[in-house]
């Protein structure tokens, strides 16, 4: 008999035995998924991200310049140009939901506010204490950023430029609304 066929047995037992122990326990079920989407950026990483490269160049899009050779207009010359801002406004319309998820947190655990250094910007866990106080005044500014992203997602279907230079300047309105009463409440704006 080989050494081989001995060890059959032991091998049986030691199973049986490990199969006995483990049918008095139970084991935990698993976590459940979270409900829905969970918020993993923060505030200002889908402002860095999404909604500040976007804006800008919806914004810089348009414009014009005077020079010493004349007037110089800056358009959308092409399909390729107003895809592209199309693209640029509906990152923005997206980022807005993002925005208005609830749970996000203004900066990361350890991480510090990109423009903390600057007079008059609240810290973090300030803005962080004002949109848990009024959560549905968080997300009203969300939706204005959303909605000026909808009117140059018009703008730009129809090739419209004063409508696209009216919805751009909305959505300036939208950022710098929710900029004053979350990051800097406390600026002062000179008169007229």
């Amino acid at each position: 008999m080989s050494v081989h066929c001995l060890n059959r047995p032991l091998i049986g037992a030691l199973l049986i035995c490990a199969a006995l122990a483990s049918c008095g326990r139970t084991e935990a079920p698993p976590a459940p998924a979270p409900a829905g989407p969970v918020p993993l950026a923060s505030v200002q990483e889908l402002m860095q991200g999404q909604v500040d490269p976007a804006a800008d160049e919806l914004w810089d899009a348009v414009s014009s310049e005077v020079t010493a050779k004349g007037d110089v207009d800056n358009r959308p010359a092409d399909d390729a140009s107003w895809l592209k801002l199309r693209h640029r406004a509906l990152q923005v319309a997206e980022a807005a939901n993002l925005l208005a998820l609830p749970g996000r947190v203004v900066v990361q655990p350890g991480k510090t506010l990109e423009d903390s250094h600057i007079k008059g910007i609240l810290n973090a866990a300030d803005i962080q204490q004002r949109i848990k106080a009024d959560p549905a005044q968080f997300a009203t500014h969300a939706k204005a950023l959303q909605d000026s992203a909808w009117e140059l997602l018009g703008a730009i279907d129809k090739r419209d430029i004063a409508a696209y230079l009216a919805a751009g300047s909305h959505l300036d309105h939208a950022c710098e609304s929710c900029h004053r009463r979350y990051w800097y409440p406390n600026d002062q704006i000179p008169p007229g």
